[in-house]
């Protein structure tokens, strides 16, 4: 339930991160404490939730971009990864954005050291448009859920680009 993650994620930011971009510590209502070192749980808890917008092992597959807010993929945007430690081995990946002209381009280099059965990307397209086809690395594409918004990348390794069409 992305939405509901996103929610909950940007309220503990609200409460959680200053207008200096540091954590607060022993946050209440009306008032906190600034945290020059903000502890472990805190802070990991935190992270661990933003890592997991962006990149997220379950099991033997590999989530990319599997709950970045909608806003992120916006008209010109781009969203870049790189040296994401993973089960896997490190993870890079770009998202670039030209919904304009119903389309979002992804390149992702899949991580050699344990590959993963499958790469599950998801482009959450900003009007919330339907994936109409994909390509991956200039051939047509099917293993994709219009419905989730999931593109599965299995039996690739490498650079893998991809291109997702929406018109």
């Amino acid at each position: 339930d992305v939405p509901s993650l996103l929610r909950y994620w940007a309220n503990a930011y609200a409460s959680m991160v200053g207008a200096d971009g540091k954590l607060w510590e022993h946050w209440h209502l009306g008032g906190y404490a600034d945290c020059e070192a903000p502890d472990n749980g805190t802070a990991g808890w935190f992270m661990e939730n933003f890592r997991d917008l962006l990149v997220m092992e379950d099991g033997q597959s590999l989530w990319v971009a599997r709950a970045t807010p909608r806003a992120w993929l916006a008209q010109g945007s781009r969203i870049r990864v790189t040296g994401a430690p993973t089960y896997f081995g490190d993870l890079a990946y770009e998202l670039i954005s030209d919904v304009d002209r119903g389309r979002i381009r992804a390149t992702v280099q899949v991580p050699s050291r344990r590959p993963p059965q499958s790469v599950l990307l998801r482009l959450r397209h900003p009007q919330g448009a339907a994936l109409r086809s994909v390509t991956v690395n200039g051939r047509s594409w099917s293993q994709f859920d219009p419905a989730r918004e999931v593109i599965e990348l299995s039996g690739v390794a490498g650079e893998v680009a991809v291109l997702a069409t929406y018109q």
